[in-house]
C-alpha cells in the first residue's frame, strides 16, 4: 500500500487542473480501514479474496480521484508491479475468478479493475449486512435489492426521491455509501455534468 502511496504522490502531482492529486498518510488509513472491514471467515476458502479487496480499497482511495484514463492506467501499472512485488502474486490471476478465467489479461484486467464488471466490494446485498464481494453474477441481485431500498425509501418519505439506477449511479451509490461507513467518516466531492 505504501509503495502505491510513494507513487502517488511522486508521479501523480496537483497541476492546476488536478488540484485535488494530494495524497497522504490518510488514503493508507482510508484503504486498511476498507481491509478491516471483511471478516477471517470470508476468506478462509479463498485467500486471494483479500488481494481482490486491497485492489478494491486502493481503486477506491487512490483510482476513484483520477481525472484521466492516462493516471488510472499509470496507478493501475504501479498495482500490478506492487502485487507482483509485495503480495508475490499476478493480478491477472487474481482477478481472473471475478472475470471469467479463460482470455484474461493485463488489458481487460485494467479495464475491469475501474468498472462495473469487475471486482466491487458492497454491503447492501439482500440477506447480508456485511462487507462482501459482489460476484458478476450477483449484480442484478445487488442491482434489484437497491431498487427495493429506494422504494421503501418513497413508500415512507415525505418526498421521494425519483432516481433510475442505472449501472453508474450504482456504483456511485455504493463508493458513498463506503465513505459513509468508514470510521473516521471521510469525504467525497461529487460533481454531476
Amino acid at each position: 500500500m505504501v509503495q502505491v502511496l510513494l507513487f502517488a504522490q511522486r508521479e501523480l502531482k496537483p497541476t492546476p487542473s488536478k488540484s485535488h492529486y494530494i495524497f497522504s498518510m490518510r488514503e493508507v488509513d482510508r484503504a486498511v480501514q476498507g481491509l478491516m472491514r471483511i471478516q477471517k471467515e470470508q476468506v478462509k476458502d479463498d485467500g486471494r479474496k483479500v488481494y481482490r479487496l486491497w485492489m478494491h480499497e486502493v481503486a477506491r482511495v487512490f483510482a476513484d480521484r483520477l481525472a484521466t484514463e492516462e493516471d488510472k492506467a499509470a496507478l493501475f501499472k504501479q498495482v500490478c508491479l506492487t502485487t507482483r512485488e509485495k503480495l508475490r502474486d499476478d493480478v491477472v490471476q487474481v482477478a481472473a475468478v471475478v472475470l471469467g478465467g479463460g482470455g484474461v489479461n493485463e488489458g481487460k484486467t485494467h479495464g475491469a479493475w475501474l468498472r462495473e464488471e469487475g471486482i466491487l466490494f458492497a454491503d447492501c446485498l439482500a440477506g447480508r449486512s456485511f462487507y462482501d464481494e459482489v460476484a458478476p453474477d450477483q449484480r442484478v441481485a445487488l442491482n434489484e435489492n437497491l431498487q427495493n431500498m429506494l422504494e421503501d425509501h418513497n413508500a415512507l418519505a415525505r418526498v421521494p426521491i425519483a432516481i433510475v439506477l442505472f449501472e453508474q449511479a450504482v456504483l456511485h451509490l455504493l463508493r458513498i455509501g463506503r465513505i459513509l461507513r468508514m470510521p473516521s467518516k471521510g469525504h467525497a466531492l461529487i460533481v454531476g455534468l
